[in-house]
């Protein structure tokens, strides 16, 4: 029988897969059947990510004390019935995208909250280095090899019959999880409002709540990222040539990664952080004045590439910071739940900002839109900077 820690590795990779076919894929959906597709777009992620915030403290308040399981079991199938919707619905998915978004966002409150606990108590700190390692392999080669594949059979068969195999991953997670066994939980309260004041104790924590918000807003399911499966699509015209090109510019960020983790020395060195922020805000300034497919593929690349360093080292702070002297077993929920509200409202400014931008300009306006985003990477680089690493603390 498999070890539950593996159980969680596959569990992980399926969901990965599942994230990738939501992401690009589902957009690029979008922008075939839909006329107003960009509206139709930041509506029902505005929508989803605004389920998902609120969702933050409505887990905290049901998983704090029990029933962590059967809510990840709930957030499982409830996923199940998302993509069955998307399935049946087709084309006619524009006129029913509340009740879309409505699915993704209580699917992924269940889902992702529950786990949190659940994987913290399942895998043990003497097999974690060992649990992180096998799961950054399996991860890695996730991300190079799914992109191309989905892109690839979209492209030679159709968007239906990849949500049939999406569909089928969904049902062997539900079977994966009745291999999961429940949690013993301390029966503490959920008080978020109390827990927040001895977190503003720690600048830190103020910190990485501000990071969590700006990278909503420009790298963790942005709008950033919307804006460039488009340009990729409208350039290269099929769904295979973009997963070709996410699957390449994955092979870089897995580089960029290993040289920074094996590399630097200094991982808050500020000069390389604001470097990072930089390159990208460059290679987009070359796009905007000469604008063609070398360019939109180089900023493609350089945001891709170095900005996923920078969330890297957020989620490493994030992860580090959870162990400090604030952050206890009596307000850990709290921690992760008011950092999940604070990521999701990001995400919804950025698709609001995407909507008023549209109805305003057109399509026109989007190169503005990216270049007060991308600026705002700069912002990301300064606070990861300002922010402790905790490294001393296990």
């Amino acid at each position: 029988m498999l070890k539950e820690s593996n159980i969680f590795i596959i569990m992980d990779a399926l969901r990965k897969i599942m994230n990738i076919f939501y992401g690009p894929f589902l957009t690029l959906y979008f922008i075939k059947i839909s006329a107003e597709s960009i509206a139709s777009l930041s509506y029902y992620y505005i929508i989803s990510f605004l389920f998902l915030g609120i969702g933050a403290f409505v887990m905290g308040y049901i998983v704090r004390k029990k029933f962590q399981l059967i809510m990840f079991r709930i957030g499982i199938v409830i996923n199940f019935i998302y993509v069955l919707a998307i399935i049946l619905l087709k084309e006619n998915i524009v006129n029913h995208l509340f009740l879309i978004a409505l699915l993704f966002g209580i699917s992924a409150s269940c889902y992702y909250y529950p786990y949190n606990l659940l994987l913290g108590k399942k895998v043990k700190n003497k097999i974690r280095s060992q649990y992180e390692l096998n799961k950054k392999i399996v991860i890695a080669i996730t991300d190079i090899v799914t992109p191309i594949v989905l892109g690839g059979m979209i492209t030679t068969t159709n968007f239906e019959f990849t949500a049939f195999i999406i569909l089928f991953m969904s049902l062997l997670q539900i079977i994966l999880s009745f291999c999961i066994r429940p949690i013993e939980n301390k029966n503490y309260n959920f008080t978020p409002i109390k827990s927040l004041k001895v977190f503003k104790k720690n600048k830190n924590i103020i910190n990485l709540f501000m990071i969590d918000y700006v990278r909503g807003l420009n790298i963790s399911d942005s709008v950033l990222q919307v804006i460039l499966t488009i340009l990729i699509f409208n350039s290269f015209k099929t769904d295979f040539n973009v997963g070709m090109i996410s699957s390449l510019s994955y092979v870089l960020v897995i580089v960029l990664e290993y040289l920074y983790v094996n590399k630097v020395k200094d991982k808050n060195n500020k000069v390389l952080l604001y470097s990072f922020a930089i390159i990208p805000i460059i290679s987009l300034l070359l796009l905007s004045c000469y604008t063609n497919n070398f360019t939109l593929i180089l900023y493609y690349f350089c945001y891709n590439g170095f900005v996923n360093v920078l969330l890297f080292l957020s989620t490493v702070k994030i992860f580090n910071i959870s162990n400090c002297k604030e952050v206890r077993d009596d307000n850990l929920m709290e921690y992760w739940s008011i950092r999940e509200f604070l990521l999701n409202m990001g995400r919804v400014t950025g698709y609001v900002l995407l909507f008023l931008f549209f109805v305003s300009g057109g399509f026109s306006c989007l190169y503005i839109l990216m270049m007060i985003l991308t600026l705002s990477i700069f912002v990301l680089a300064v606070l990861l900077s300002e922010t402790d690493n905790y490294d001393n603390i296990d």
